[in-house]
């Protein structure tokens, strides 16, 4: 859940016949969450729970439903298994946002002996811009109609 950032942007994208399920260890985080998501109309399209996904999973009521996992998690590989469990039998896709190589390095590892296939890895970089302003005069344009 954390900031409840990218569940708003999953939500753009699946509503209105999809239901995103999302799970944070940080009991606040799923109370702020779940408010600012029935502030900005769209608690019917999520589910906010408190759980631990490395120690509980997704949940029996999640099992083989999910269409996609997406892992923001400093031990994603030890999730893997409860993905498994919580993608559809047919199938799924599963993201793991991960910003160090040894993560991505256990992660990928844990994935190919869990049976996933055409597993990538994607970098994706930051640049830097360095904004300044410059402030100029408004013209008075009221001057110029009248010289003509």
């Amino acid at each position: 859940t954390g900031s409840g950032s990218l569940s708003h942007s999953l939500i753009r994208t699946i509503r209105p016949h999809g239901h995103l399920y999302t799970f944070d260890f940080h009991e606040q985080r799923v109370k702020l969450a779940s408010e600012e998501f029935a502030r900005h109309g769209i608690k019917d399209y999520v589910t906010s729970a408190h759980r631990d996904v490395c120690l509980e999973g997704f949940g029996d009521d999640l099992k083989h439903k999910a269409d996609a996992v997406f892992l923001d998690l400093p031990h994603p590989w030890l999730v893997v298994e409860h993905a498994v469990n919580a993608l559809k039998e047919s199938g799924g896709k599963l993201c793991s946002f991960s910003p160090c190589i040894e993560q991505v390095q256990q992660t990928c590892m844990k994935l190919e002996a869990a049976g996933f296939v055409d597993v990538r890895t994607q970098e994706c970089l930051q640049k830097e811009l360095m904004i300044h302003y410059k402030y100029c005069s408004v013209l008075n344009l009221d001057d110029e109609i009248l010289k003509k």
